[in-house]
């Protein structure tokens, strides 16, 4: 929903966890505390990225301030897919992001 830019983050974000995971199982770690570990570093990324996404929305942050915040994602470009997504291919120059 948020772009390939941004899946390209998530994935990075998620590599160490998983190579983590591969090399030593999970290290004797119980199921939920091993899909914890695997899944946490996304977690914290997905909801950085809804943060952003709904403070851009709102207008209680720029979208240049957003894009200047090193998040490692374009942010331009995943609320720009967002708006594609929520009002259609083609619509969302009527949305505010360009």
């Amino acid at each position: 929903m948020l772009g390939r830019d941004f899946g390209r983050r998530v994935e990075v974000a998620a590599r160490p966890a998983y190579e983590a995971f591969l090399a030593d199982g999970g290290s004797g770690a119980s199921p939920d505390t091993s899909v914890q570990r695997l899944l946490s570093p996304l977690e914290a990324l997905v909801d950085q990225a809804a943060k952003t996404v709904d403070a851009v929305l709102a207008g209680r942050l720029g979208l240049a301030e957003a894009g200047a915040e090193g998040q490692g994602w374009d942010a331009t470009a995943a609320l720009r897919r967002v708006l594609e997504v929520v009002f259609g291919p083609g619509r969302c120059h009527r949305h505010a992001v360009r």
